[in-house]
């Protein structure tokens, strides 16, 4: 995938473009032996991000020169106090969100399940009920897990202890 871009002034200019859109845009301009008005541009991922960078910086591009070409340059930049307090509100309210779908799917399932099956559910929704964290800490933290059904279909919370394993010996 062949990308162009304008120049103005010896600096990019607008957003890059396909080959394709430029030949159509430009069809007097020879792509192999490009005036100085147009350059290649190569598109440039941006980096792979913790949930430090996630929560408390964001980054920025910009199209610059670089080894005669233009490319995407990806600044790190911290994210300001109002930033940063808009982050956790949206964690916290998704946290508070996904933490009512299960009370409620936990609820359906007390409904309609029997004997063990009411248990273990209960108990996970008085997990839920009762699950709590630290504001600042809303994207260190995940909602409990859901009982699962065993191998022999029956329903087991997280904290049950697994089968024996199949060891040949």
């Amino acid at each position: 995938m062949r990308l162009f871009i304008q120049i103005r002034d010896g600096q990019p200019y607008e957003h890059p473009i396909f080959e394709d859109n430029f030949r159509e845009a430009f069809p007097h301009v020879d792509v192999d032996n490009l005036p100085l008005e147009f350059a290649n541009f190569e598109r440039v991922d941006r980096p792979g991000e913790d949930t430090y960078v996630r929560v408390f910086k964001t980054y920025r591009v910009s199209y610059e020169w670089v080894d005669g070409m233009v490319k995407d340059v990806w600044t790190l930049c911290p994210m300001t106090d109002e930033e940063k307090e808009a982050a956790l509100d949206m964690r916290v309210t998704s946290l508070e969100n996904r933490r009512q779908i299960a009370i409620n799917y936990a609820q359906s399932k007390i409904n309609i399940e029997t004997d063990v099956g009411i248990t273990v559910w209960t108990n996970y929704l008085n997990v839920l009920n009762v699950f709590t964290y630290q504001r600042q800490d809303a994207f260190e933290v995940s909602l409990p897990s859901p009982p699962k059904k065993d191998t022999n279909g029956e329903w087991v919370t997280n904290a049950s202890s697994g089968s024996a394993p199949n060891v040949i010996g």
